[in-house]
């Protein structure tokens, strides 16, 4: 399911500060069942714009980055990538999984050698509530009932 048109981009301002959230459109209730868990690869920018959104430079890595891991992570449906955030001097990636520690493996298997400045974070989230949080804003008034 890693078909880039099926994500939906939003973008909303607080205090000056720039977000922009990329999200995956229409997760079936029977997908998110099969991924209980949460693997967020969080990018901190070495270098912001005064909006809070990254650099030239920082963004192109960051796009990078992504095109490395994502169908690593993806691989054998072991994952799936539901959200990307991007905003407040930070980029996340929030993949749903069955068993992070997979994950990690295959992360760290796609950077060796190559120096991202990331961090790893895990999470049980079987409801999705975060998905839930990040889509809600963007969601029409008659998605938000679902």
């Amino acid at each position: 399911m890693s078909d880039e048109a099926r994500f939906a981009i939003g973008e909303f301002e607080n205090g000056g500060l720039v977000s922009i959230c990329q999200f995956r459109q229409a997760i079936p209730a029977e997908v998110r069942r099969q991924f209980p868990r949460q693997f967020i690869v969080e990018w901190q920018f070495s270098d912001t714009q005064s909006n809070g959104l990254p650099s030239k430079g920082d963004y192109e890595r960051a796009v990078e980055l992504q095109g490395m891991m994502t169908a690593p992570l993806e691989e054998d449906s072991e994952s799936l990538l539901a959200i990307i955030s991007t905003g407040n001097g930070y980029r996340e990636w929030y993949f749903y999984c069955r068993d992070p520690q997979v994950l990690a493996t295959r992360f760290n298997q796609v950077v060796k050698g190559q120096d991202f400045p990331v961090e790893l974070h895990v999470g049980l989230d079987p409801e999705w509530k975060v998905y839930e949080e990040f889509t809600l804003p963007f969601m029409d008034p008659e998605k938000r009932k679902l």
